[in-house]
């Protein structure tokens, strides 16, 4: 997607983010993500559902799961602290 946009090939894209940044366009990719949803989390009141889908994720089990992977705590459990 990114790559189309850019008009690179994906494999163009992925070897400039990797010099350009030390870390895989995917791993940008769900930075950026994580960062979105904390800010979400933190600075509103939306629910996990609408979260998970302003984040990209069509399903909220998704989204938790992955959420809880990269920052060890659960959606739920991050805005109550």
């Amino acid at each position: 997607f990114y790559a189309q946009k850019m008009k690179l090939t994906a494999k163009a894209l992925t070897m400039r983010v990797s010099r350009g940044l030390g870390k895989s366009a995917r791993a940008v990719v769900q930075e950026r993500i994580l960062l979105e949803a904390k800010r979400l989390l933190t600075y509103s009141q939306h629910s996990i559902q609408v979260i998970a889908e302003r984040t990209g994720f069509e399903d909220a089990n998704y989204f938790t799961r992955f959420f809880k992977a990269h920052i060890g705590t659960t959606p739920s459990e991050f805005r109550r602290k």
